[in-house]
């Protein structure tokens, strides 16, 4: 582990800041399963989470975040209304080799469940974040939004070939994924295939399963327990009818990638989004209503909010949760966001609960201004 952890107290700025909004303090697992971690964030978390060993075998991780445990709790036991829950702990995470940071930290997070405006749930986790990191020291805060909904809304109109509809929009949420899905799209690459690839290529799900099951059993192969023969059958199939599908056509790819890079000041890049989607024969026009909603929310809220606020479609993210407005806010000597948080209105049901709409936010204490300068 590198670098110092501290406790972080209820009665700490960025706590109190946070608490003001209302809620009930909640103290949620450290230990997750990993497969559940992995299928939600994808597998490109894998090098940063710590694995742990059930005593029946089973693979645990250490909690990469906060937010996942509080899902799960929902989804074993459902709210029966508008909830908000307050959480402050230890989150682990391996740092990646090129950035200078602990490999567990701090988090102090805010959860709305069930809420029945979520325009006006939005601006409140919004606000509060802002507040939180005001009240730990940090210097010119600026919030950059994304929305990860907005792609699947434009993969849904637009007309898109068979297996590249579903799989892009199952990649909607993850711009860094579906960056190379559409690098896939418009090269499809069938020399690169396995022989055992094309075998799974036209068979049903059940076959190609029934195919890799026995395959493995014959050679006795440990699959990891993360991964189950089935997850693996499917992995291998869905590839190779990538690659063996036709390519889907450079303009749309382009104008997919166009959207994919729209970054900059908030309102203008909101309405060039609006206006590259007409280049699909898509109509953003009750999306952008919405987003409006938000802007004259925060506006009248927290009149300062919005200065230099920017929105970046294409941001990257560590969870693939999020399907829906999501946010960073960075600050003046800060290298990295000192807090982040967005909808995730999927996830209690993706964890077998009922549909419950939800919305939060965490901060870091140690990105607002380090141990001395106070906000712990």
């Amino acid at each position: 582990m590198t670098g110092p952890v501290r406790a972080v107290s209820p009665g700490s700025p960025v706590a109190a800041a946070l608490a003001s909004h209302g809620g009930v303090w909640v103290d949620m697992p450290v230990l997750l399963p990993a497969a559940l971690v992995l299928e939600l964030s994808g597998e490109a978390l894998r090098p940063r989470l710590f694995f742990a060993s059930g005593v029946d075998g089973a693979e645990l991780c250490l909690r990469p975040d906060l937010t996942v445990p509080a899902a799960r709790a929902v989804a074993a036991e459902p709210v029966s209304g508008p909830t908000v829950w307050l959480q402050a702990g230890k989150v682990f995470r391996a740092h990646n080799p090129d950035e200078a940071s602990p490999d567990e930290f701090i988090q102090i997070g805010l959860e709305r469940f069930a809420d029945p405006d979520p325009v006006a749930a939005d601006t409140d986790v919004v606000a509060a974040a802002l507040e939180a990191c005001v009240a730990g020291g940090l210097a010119s805060p600026v919030i950059t939004f994304s929305d990860a909904a907005l792609l699947a809304l434009v993969l849904d109109d637009a007309s898109l070939s068979a297996p590249w509809g579903e799989v892009l929009r199952r990649e909607a949420y993850r711009p860094q994924v579906l960056r190379r899905r559409l690098a896939e799209a418009g090269a499809p690459d069938p020399a690169a295939l396995s022989d055992l690839e094309r075998q799974l290529a036209p068979l049903s799900q059940a076959e190609a399963r029934d195919t890799v099951a026995a395959l493995i059993d014959g050679t006795g192969l440990n699959t990891g327990a993360t991964r189950s023969t089935d997850q693996i059958a499917d992995r291998l199939a869905e590839k190779a009818r990538r690659a063996l599908a036709p390519a889907l056509p450079q303009v749309l790819i382009g104008s997919l990638n166009s959207l994919l890079a729209a970054s900059g000041p908030l309102v203008d890049t909101l309405d060039g989004i609006v206006a590259t989607a007409r280049d699909l024969d898509v109509d953003l026009s009750g999306w952008r209503t919405i987003w409006a909603a938000r802007i004259d929310a925060l506006n009248a809220r927290a009149p300062h909010a919005l200065a230099g606020a920017r929105f970046d479609l294409g941001r990257a993210r560590n969870f693939g949760y999020y399907d829906g407005m999501n946010f960073d806010i960075e600050g003046a000597g800060v290298a990295r966001p000192a807090a982040s948080g967005g909808r995730y209105d999927s996830l209690v049901e993706k964890l077998g609960g009922k549909p419950t709409p939800a919305v939060g936010c965490v901060v870091r204490p140690e990105r607002l201004g380090g141990i001395a300068g106070g906000g712990w």
